[in-house]
């Protein structure tokens, strides 16, 4: 996926723009999977209510258990 942020909507969701409404740039597909950027949210949260803005990986603690923190590393071959 190309990078989205609220300035550059790059995610496949044609009437939303992804990284402003969850207020993170991320690779967005249509929103929700994961947000690493998203915000802190003291661990488990009403998702729907807050519009799914936590920092979460949903395949791991779902798309209501905002993460305290996250780390990309990035090595070269």
């Amino acid at each position: 996926m190309k990078f989205s942020t609220y300035d550059r909507d790059s995610d496949e969701w044609p009437t939303v723009n992804c990284a402003a409404t969850r207020k993170g740039g991320w690779w967005y597909n249509n929103c929700y999977m994961s947000n690493l950027n998203g915000k802190y949210l003291r661990g488990k949260y009403d998702a729907i209510q807050l519009n799914y803005k936590g920092n979460t990986w949903g395949s791991w603690l779902g798309n209501n258990y905002a993460l305290k923190t996250s780390v990309m590393m990035i090595r070269t071959y």
